[in-house]
């Protein structure tokens, strides 16, 4: 009988181009399902089994993944992570009916599902206590809404159809291979070549986590479902809140760029952001005894240490 695969959904993004690597480093059999025209990195040629499908929905996906076995499904793609994605009908499909349709997927595989939450499902607090799990939910922004209403509708399925389902609500995840407009690499790009890069005022604060432990928080997820297939919602957090100015000094430091380089001020701050937003990580700590094993400073320099030596995660 040939092995079961696991199968990622947003591989080629930021996050999932990494918990690709991780797999394929433990010999895992991977397969990767993406939209029509998108290709993957050369490196995995020959190592990873890629299926496009343009219609996410229950029957076209088991019709497109019919020949595979699946253990484990790792769901990454979203629509909205881009502030100008703002189509309600995509939010919808991609954030709320995908999910539904992938725990369905699973319930006909007998596998399970580990799906990627984003802070923005939460409200934005009113006073500066760490959000847990059970912070009220956002239900006006159109990228937090789809994404809590997926993550519920995905839970409350998984329940009532057995599947082992977790939600990995990330806050701010960095590190090498992030988009050219995210904060590290702008300032990398700007601070390698002495200029300046505007920047906002800074004061926001934030819940910085390494994109190395994201990922060891969604291996240990998987591992967790076969010993308690209950469904369950995390916060992958630190627990610590820095500031965007703090970050950025950080990475001045260490490239050895004068601070003065850093803009502050140049930028507008958005309308929309949130002064401070820190997770409280404490449940999946509890569960998984999973905790970040990079601090701010040392998840700079090993992200920086990356992206100057050329990896080929980044895009």
């Amino acid at each position: 009988m040939s092995r079961r695969c696991t199968l990622v959904t947003g591989a080629t993004g930021f996050i999932g181009r990494h918990l690709v690597e991780r797999l394929l480093a433990t010999d895992a059999l991977v397969t990767v399902l993406t939209r029509p025209g998108r290709s993957l990195p050369e490196r995995w040629r020959g190592r990873v089994g890629h299926v496009a499908c343009a219609d996410w929905s229950e029957w076209a996906l088991s019709e497109a993944l019919h020949r595979c076995r699946l253990s484990t499904v790792f769901h990454l793609a979203a629509y909205g992570t881009n502030p100008r994605d703002r189509d309600v009908d995509q939010a919808r499909m991609a954030n709320v009916e995908a999910p539904v349709a992938l725990i369905r997927l699973c319930r006909l595989h007998e596998a399970r599902l580990v799906m990627a939450g984003t802070w923005s499902e939460y409200r934005s607090p009113s006073s500066m206590v760490p959000l847990d799990e059970g912070a009220a939910l956002e239900t006006v922004k159109i990228y937090g809404a789809s994404k809590a209403k997926g993550g519920v509708l995905a839970t409350e399925l998984a329940g009532g159809l057995a599947v082992g389902l977790r939600v990995l609500r990330l806050f701010h995840v960095y590190g090498p291979g992030e988009a050219p407009h995210r904060l590290l690499p702008s300032l990398l790009a700007g601070l390698g070549q002495a200029r300046r890069v505007a920047l906002s005022g800074g004061t926001q604060v934030r819940d910085f986590v390494y994109v190395a432990d994201v990922v060891e928080a969604f291996l240990r997820a998987d591992r967790h479902i076969e010993g308690d297939s209950a469904p369950q919602s995390w916060n992958v957090c630190t627990g610590i809140g820095h500031s965007v100015r703090d970050f950025a000094c950080g990475v001045a430091d260490a490239v050895g760029a004068g601070r003065d380089l850093l803009g502050f001020g140049d930028l507008p701050a958005r309308e929309d952001d949130v002064p401070w937003l820190v997770g409280n990580g404490e449940r999946m700590a509890g569960a998984l005894d999973w905790r970040p094993q990079y601090d701010l400073a040392s998840g700079i320099r090993t992200a920086l240490s990356s992206m100057t030596a050329g990896d080929q995660l980044n895009p």
